[in-house]
């Protein structure tokens, strides 16, 4: 696992080439000496690599072989994972995006952890509002995000009103816009 953190470093570090090297090594260590309950992990970093380069096909391969050895070994923080990376290359399948964030949602309000539910409730009213026209849904979504505001990090609060506005903008509702702009 050493390797697979060392190659998540070089990314965070935006050093792609060292990251590749070290998932090279990853693999390697992974086929010698059968360690098939951490694949989901490789998968997910390599998956996560793939995501920053560009390599969306790639990348959804990785997401989904990830998933199914993450179920396989119960590995639930490589579940997760991998259901955020399957929703973050599905830029185009609105309604499987819904999936994967409504999977999202639930497993962070059994773990309550209320800046991630209002993250999802986020991105969900997100793919409502901006790529489905939904607009109704949207804001009922962003209004569930609202929920949870006040306990969110400081570094992160601006997320939700940056949606609202560009909702509202979406619609039309220029003052509504402005107003959360302001926020």
């Amino acid at each position: 696992k050493i390797l697979l953190l060392t190659a998540l470093a070089y990314e965070k570090a935006n050093d792609f080439s060292l990251e590749n090297q070290y998932l090279n090594k990853a693999y390697k260590t992974y086929i010698e000496n059968k360690l098939e309950k951490v694949y989901s992990t490789y998968c997910i970093r390599r998956s996560s690599y793939y995501r920053m380069t560009g390599k969306l096909d790639s990348s959804f391969h990785y997401a989904r072989q990830a998933k199914v050895y993450a179920e396989k070994y119960r590995n639930e923080q490589d579940i997760v994972d991998a259901h955020s990376l399957l929703r973050a290359n599905l830029v185009h399948n609105n309604e499987e995006a819904l999936e994967y964030e409504f999977f999202l949602l639930e497993h962070f309000k059994k773990l309550n952890n209320n800046t991630s539910i209002a993250f999802t409730y986020n991105n969900i009213s997100g793919i409502y509002g901006h790529k489905m026209q939904d607009f109704y849904k949207a804001l009922s979504y962003s209004d569930s995000a609202y929920a949870y505001y006040e306990e969110m990090p400081l570094m992160y609060k601006n997320w939700l009103p940056k949606n609202r506005c560009s909702i509202f903008e979406a619609m039309g509702k220029v003052d509504s816009s402005f107003y959360y702009f302001k926020q």
